[in-house]
């Protein structure tokens, strides 16, 4: 197991196998070279309308200037890793956290992520996370209290659209 790799170095690993302390019939390893990249940059989310009740929708999008090979994007909720999403090529997201609760506040962020991959049969690379990006600090949207509609009447101009108006304790807006 080897950690405590440094970013942006490729490192070169051999192994000697030997049965006798005095390593004369120590046989090394062909080496095998493992790339640490650097660290990815943080990406930058922002929130968006859902138009799902108990939801949260956020977006971001890869820079085009950003040399990053990034694989796939981690989505937190509440300092918790909620979802992992491929990048697939695409370079602009969207992400909505759904079944969400009225009246709790939850914390989302993501990290931009290089998975581990084989570039040869002696090449490896290992996998590594940007920094969290910026935090966001959101409600869920919830369903709107509409009064239901009725027809009041028809007739050759139209028809009649009648409603029960909110009280005034109720938490709704007339357009």
């Amino acid at each position: 197991f080897i950690e405590q790799l440094i970013l942006d170095t490729t490192n070169k690993v051999q192994i000697s196998v030997t049965s006798r302390s005095d390593f004369a019939d120590e046989k090394i390893s062909e080496p095998v070279h493992i790339i640490c990249p650097p660290r990815p940059q943080s990406p930058t989310i922002q929130s968006i309308d859902s138009n799902q009740p108990f939801s949260i929708g956020i977006k971001w999008k890869i820079n085009k200037n950003n040399s990053d090979r990034i694989t796939s994007f981690k989505v937190f909720l509440d300092g918790k890793l909620h979802d992992e999403i491929d990048t697939d090529g695409q370079h602009s997201f969207k992400y909505e956290y759904t079944q969400l609760q009225i009246n709790q506040t939850y914390s989302i962020f993501i990290k931009a992520c290089i998975k581990q991959n084989i570039f040869d049969g002696s090449i490896y690379q290992c996998d590594i996370e940007s920094n969290a990006s910026n935090e966001l600090i959101l409600q869920c949207t919830t369903p709107s209290k509409v009064a239901p509609l009725r027809i009041e009447r028809m007739h050759p101009d139209g028809i009649d659209i009648v409603w029960d108006t909110p009280t005034e304790d109720q938490d709704m807006n007339i357009i």
